[in-house]
């Protein structure tokens, strides 16, 4: 083979080698510009969990009162369903109490209305018309014990759907809601309660050792009445008498009446009515409403009442 031939196959295989490093590195340089471009997609997709998550996160407890109040609070009051006594409190929860608290105190002429939620496929229990009122009385109650006068309160209720529940459905997440107004003048209110409670004891008829005292709807709107007359005249309290029928002995008798009254009491307690407000008495088979001849009159006389005084 000539010089000449094998200068030029030489020739041949350097532009042969040079063509095919040109091709691979364009390959590889394609290749990472896919990776490149697949590596946010990559992401986007970690990220979309953790942005529906956001999404999903309860809205935040707002409390305010134009430019005097403004509160943001990432937690709410919670309830387990059929109860109307709050969860245990998170911290950001206790601090927009107490911070509401100093505020309604700092201004005597500013009313709380607190919104109790609820759902209609719930027990209640209280004495309160529905669930909802009976958990708006038990934060009231507490902001009371903050030092808040009783005057400053109303109370509310509002049904709420499924949604406002854990997803087990067996906690209320977003128990209860603020809103502020100026007081309104309720001495007529007051007037009415008066006028009808007075000297006309709420009975109760119940079997002793049981946990709730059925109510009929319209003890349920006396029991509210009571409670709002409570907090706003000071000097009034409930006297709670407990009274049997005369079978067996006086003095057993009287010792049982006690009970009664005395688990009464109990469960107004329960309600968020203060012992201090409240005095309970047994009469025993002194005092009757009926005739012990019958199986009905005994059974009217086996009563509790509570008179507001």
């Amino acid at each position: 083979m000539s010089r000449t031939v094998m200068i030029i196959l030489l020739l041949i295989a350097l532009l042969c080698w040079l063509f095919f490093g040109v091709w691979y590195h364009k390959k590889e340089g394609q290749c990472c510009n896919d990776a490149v471009k697949k590596a946010p997609v990559a992401a986007a997709t970690k990220a979309a969990p953790a942005a529906k998550a956001a999404k999903a996160t309860m809205a935040a407890w707002l409390v305010k009162d134009g430019t005097g109040l403004n509160l943001s609070s990432p937690a709410w009051v919670k309830f387990k369903r059929n109860s109307f006594n709050h969860l245990n409190h998170e911290k950001p929860v206790v601090n927009t109490l107490d911070q509401t608290a100093a505020y309604l105190k700092k201004n005597p002429k500013r009313s709380l209305t607190i919104t109790g939620m609820y759902e209609n496929s719930e027990t209640n229990k209280s004495g309160f018309e529905d669930l909802g009122l009976a958990r708006a009385n038990n934060i009231k109650s507490e902001l009371i014990a903050k030092g808040v006068s009783g005057t400053q309160f109303a109370l509310a209720s509002k049904l709420v759907s499924s949604k406002g529940w854990s997803a087990k459905k067996d906690t209320l997440l977003q128990g209860v809601g603020f809103s502020f107004g100026d007081l309104v003048d309720n001495k007529s209110r007051l007037a009415d309660i008066k006028k009808r409670l007075f000297g006309k004891p709420l009975t109760l008829y119940f079997a002793t050792g049981k946990d709730n005292i059925n109510l009929t709807s319209k003890q349920r709107k006396d029991f509210s009445d009571m409670i709002y007359y409570l907090d706003n005249v000071p000097k009034s309290s409930l006297e709670i008498s407990g009274h049997t029928d005369n079978v067996g002995g006086r003095a057993n008798n009287v010792k049982l009446s006690k009970e009664r009254a005395q688990f009464a009491q109990g469960y107004l307690k329960s309600n968020g009515i203060s012992n201090a407000r409240m005095s309970s008495v047994g009469h025993g088979p002194d005092k009757p409403i009926a005739k012990n001849t019958t199986a009905e009159g005994k059974a009217k006389n086996r009563r509790v009442e509570i008179l507001l005084k």
